[in-house]
């Protein structure tokens, strides 16, 4: 296809996306020239171009395809993903992770998945990244104590890993123990203090559960904004915290700062909503719901707007 018409991106992303799992040297020439053939492309790209370069690191073949379907799975191409752990697990049937992130693709894929998580335990009973694995197969099962048994594992195998405090902190929220929580949430941060991902997770947990607002969500989200103060998301975050603190002049101050910077954010919309709910500004509230509903209409924003615009005005 590429040889009969070398203008259409999702040929060459395809074929770049083909190429990592099958002939990984020259994959990266057709992904780089779909994302400048369609700029839409470009995030995908960079997350690939990541997951090769660290591959092409590794002289071990199955590592360097569970790195490389990694990358597959966060761009959300599990099918191929699976494909890529799949030959690492042939390429090397005891390596543990190429099996616990085979059970992760089929998952997403509408299977089960835990028969490939138990090999990967009894493999490697030490492994944070196969115990996290599990945590979150317990999670979509909904059983939070299996869930956090196995993320307590991930987070004291590996200790100072920042992604792991967060991640356990999730699994103490899940099953509904929020001072734990806080505290791995917060020592994360301490593990990455000038990362702002780990204080946007203490921010909206503090928010979500209204748990020490004052004392933590907002502060938290402060530092989000002093760390990615161009992006209309630290904003909002901030804006929501002051929301969840009662605080309804200051987050109306942050929503607005938001939607300055990216007036169809829709997450900024729908808190903005919110806000003018609790301020009793009904006309300006069904607006901000409305755009909300309108930019997002499938996803969690656009949904809630729905329920919310049903609620207060039928």
């Amino acid at each position: 296809y590429v040889a009969l018409d070398g203008t259409q991106a999702a040929a060459h992303h395809r074929l770049g996306l083909l190429l990592s799992v099958f002939d990984p040297d020259n994959a990266l020439p057709e992904l780089m020239a779909s994302a400048k053939l369609d700029e839409a492309y470009d995030p995908a790209v960079q997350s690939m171009r990541s997951a090769l370069n660290l591959a092409s690191l590794e002289s071990d073949e199955a590592r360097r395809l569970v790195v490389i379907g990694r990358g597959l799975g966060l761009v959300r191409e599990w099918a191929l993903a699976r494909v890529a752990f799949q030959r690492a697990a042939s390429a090397d049937a005891g390596n543990a992770e190429a099996w616990a992130w085979l059970g992760e693709a089929n998952q997403h894929l509408g299977q089960d998945g835990s028969g490939e998580l138990r090999r990967a335990e009894a493999l490697d009973p030490f492994s944070a990244n196969v115990r996290a694995l599990s945590g979150l197969y317990w999670k979509r099962m909904n059983d939070p104590q299996k869930a956090l048994a196995q993320f307590q594992w991930a987070a004291a195998i590996e200790p100072k890993n920042p992604a792991f405090q967060a991640a356990l902190g999730d699994a103490y929220a899940f099953a509904g123990d929020l001072p734990p929580a806080l505290v791995a949430y917060q020592r994360a941060t301490e593990l990455a203090p000038a990362d702002a991902t780990y204080w946007r997770t203490l921010a909206l947990f503090s928010a979500q559960y209204f748990f020490q607002v004052e004392q933590v969500g907002i502060p938290a989200a402060q530092q989000v904004l002093e760390l990615r103060p161009d992006e209309a998301a630290s904003f909002d975050l901030l804006g929501w915290t002051y929301l969840a603190a009662n605080v309804t002049g200051l987050a109306e101050e942050n929503l607005l700062a938001a939607l300055r910077l990216d007036p169809d954010y829709a997450p900024a919309h729908l808190h903005l909503g919110i806000a003018y709910l609790q301020m009793d500004k009904m006309e300006a509230a069904r607006e901000h719901l409305l755009l909300a509903q309108s930019l997002d209409p499938e996803g969690a924003e656009g949904q809630a707007a729905t329920q919310l615009l049903a609620l207060y005005f039928p």
